[in-house]
């Protein structure tokens, strides 16, 4: 080949390969071009996903402050239109409400109702107004329930007997006292009965939760973070108006007119949600100081159990007959046809449990 081919052919693939290289270039513009389309569509895309997300998070607000707003409103008529039954005493520098029905009588011990979990004093009204022909009865609502107001000192069992017995002694309600508790009620009436045992002439527990319950048994603690985790959702829900829809506090329990207003008017509201978050939080304190409470050995205890409750669940059985030992003078029986909360909410079943505790005050006054 001589040189002027040579050349040729040198010149021929310079000018295809400037070719090949514009085309490349065309091809990476191409490509960079449809990189920008491609990421102006995303950045589209996103723009109008954050609008709407944007619009979702305002309309969740309003509705929020909308709720909060409803709330504060309800609360301050409900307030007017469910005024305190009983009387006021300042403990701690809170108001704890308690209501007295009857008169004391010489030699018979005053009655005392703690409820359990969430219960307030109007959830007493069927055993509570048979009693009163007997002797003294004293309902109350502990600190953050009912009309008493939320305190700032811990749920424990120990603070709760302290409040207790010093509302009792603010308001002039001398013992010897009988303290009838029901459900979660049971450790605080176990721990109250310790500690002022030179007060106490008997102790009633009604399907009374034992100190093992939440920690004995892996249903019984799985139990208690699901009631953990409800409340919390509860106590947050109520403060924007939540529990008020849906007749979520809607009362599956026949109880007179006023009262089932007032029981629900509490559901509705915000403290008893908290309160009932703070009591269970630190629930398995309150289960050592239960364990833990030494009563004396001849103090007379009536432990009442639900017939329909011991069918359904043999674990509950077990820690009922293990309540049956707490002291060498303390006596079982069962309400065949009750169940958990029936045995002092259903009139009939409640009245049951009204003769059971006047008998055991009159054996034991």
């Amino acid at each position: 080949m001589g040189a002027a081919t040579a050349a040729l052919f040198s010149q021929r693939y310079r000018r295809q390969g400037s070719i090949f290289r514009l085309l490349s270039i065309r091809r990476q513009f191409v490509f960079l071009t449809m990189i920008i389309l491609q990421s102006n569509y995303r950045l589209n895309m996103l723009k109008k996903l954050l609008k709407v997300l944007l619009s979702l998070l305002l309309l969740v607000s309003i509705l929020m402050l909308a709720g909060f707003i409803w709330q504060e409103y309800s609360l301050s008529r409900d307030k007017k239109n469910h005024p305190y039954p009983g009387q006021l005493v300042t403990i701690n520098g809170r108001n704890m409400h308690l209501q007295v029905q009857g008169k004391a009588v010489t030699g018979i011990p005053t009655i005392v109702l703690i409820g359990g979990l969430g219960a307030t004093s109007p959830t007493w009204t069927y055993i509570q107004s048979q009693l009163k022909n007997s002797t003294r009865v004293v309902s109350f609502d502990r600190p953050g329930y009912g009309w008493s107001d939320a305190s700032n000192q811990p749920r424990d069992g120990k603070t709760i007997a302290r409040e207790l017995h010093d509302m009792l002694e603010k308001a002039g309600i001398a013992g010897p006292y009988v303290i009838v508790a029901h459900s979660l009620g049971g450790l605080y009436g176990r721990i109250f009965a310790s500690e002022y045992a030179a007060e106490t002439a008997g102790l009633v527990l009604i399907e009374s939760t034992h100190p093992d319950q939440f920690t004995r048994t892996a249903a019984g603690r799985n139990e208690l973070q699901s009631i953990l985790k409800n409340l919390g959702i509860a106590r947050v829900a109520a403060k924007f108006g939540f529990m008020r829809l849906n007749n979520m506090c809607k009362l599956p329990l026949a109880f007179p007119e006023k009262e089932a207003g007032d029981i629900q008017s509490f559901c509705a509201g915000n403290t008893n949600w908290q309160t009932e978050y703070d009591e269970m939080k630190i629930i398995p304190i309150t289960m050592q100081q239960a364990k833990n409470a030494t009563l004396p050995a001849g103090m007379p205890i009536l432990a009442i159990s639900a017939g329909n409750h011991l069918k359904a669940d043999s674990t509950w059985g077990i820690f009922q007959q293990e309540l049956s030992g707490l002291t060498t003078h303390t006596k079982a029986t069962v309400l065949p046809a009750a169940n958990h909360v029936s045995v002092w909410t259903n009139f009939d079943d409640a009245s049951k449990t009204a003769v059971l505790i006047a008998a055991f005050i009159t054996k034991n006054g």
